[in-house]
């Protein structure tokens, strides 16, 4: 709502006051006009937003989204939920226990001790002692879509890229330095989407996994960040599935 619509609002509710404490017509008269202004300004407004809206939904689709979500009348959520005894779910704690030992059931342990050998390959110069620089993570994290809703952590990107980069960066060192990722950014957002059947049973529905990574943000990008070996400058080339990150826990320290 612009700034001539709140100004015409206003005037409705003043006048409307000032009516109620005179009861003279012409203040009734006064009254009526502000509130048929109003009204109109309303629609206008509300015409222009949802052009808007259409106009941008591809470039914004979650601006889209938002604005249908809140015209919709119907909130449905999960139900009750069958468990395992043959009894339905009583709690949300209980239907977020059964998807969760559903979903467990049917996910696949690759087995560690079969896996396959990497090709053997040869080079002129190993990479060691490498330094993130942090003018690479800036660049990293500004590139990030700020569109995009906060993770569990409550941390959006548009926070990571101003005032979290001296962090990022001391925690990316470390990773780096002892081979290991922080556990913090190997949490996830899991959400249960209904596919078909009776809304009773949990093999109906399918996790949509939130994973808080790097490249979450972006599919299918790979990211070149620039380190120092010996003086001299590198580039390291991160994928998605390499690197998990740059969002931890606010208020907590990693654990490595």
């Amino acid at each position: 709502m612009d700034r001539g619509t709140l100004t015409s609002v206003r005037k409705k509710h003043q006048l409307f006051r000032k009516w109620q404490q005179t009861k003279d017509d012409l203040d009734y008269t006064a009254c009526i006009r502000a509130r048929n202004k109003a009204a109109k300004d309303c629609r206008q407004a509300k015409k222009r937003l949802e052009k808007t809206v259409a106009a941008d939904c591809k470039k914004n689709p979650k601006a889209f989204w938002s604005y249908v979500k809140s015209k919709t009348t119907v909130r449905s959520g999960i139900g009750d939920l069958k468990k395992e005894d043959g009894t339905r779910t009583s709690s949300d704690q209980e239907k977020a226990e059964t998807l969760n030992s559903f979903f467990q059931s049917v996910f696949t342990c690759e087995d560690k001790d079969q896996m396959p050998d990497p090709p053997s390959c040869t080079y002129d110069h190993a990479l060691e002692d490498i330094e993130i620089l942090e003018d690479s993570v800036t660049k990293l994290l500004k590139s990030l879509n700020t569109k995009k809703a906060a993770g569990p952590d409550g941390i959006t990107p548009l926070l990571l890229a101003d005032a979290l980069t001296q962090p990022i960066t001391l925690i990316f060192r470390k990773s780096l330095a002892s081979g290991q990722i922080p556990q913090d950014w190997r949490s996830a957002s899991v959400s249960p989407i209904y596919k078909k059947g009776s809304k009773l049973e949990p093999g109906n529905y399918r996790p949509k996994c939130s994973v808080l990574k790097l490249g979450s943000k972006k599919s299918g990008t790979k990211y070149t960040m620039k380190g120092k070996d010996n003086g001299e400058e590198h580039e390291i080339v991160l994928e998605e599935h390499v690197v998990e990150g740059p969002r931890c826990l606010c208020g907590q320290r990693p654990q490595f």
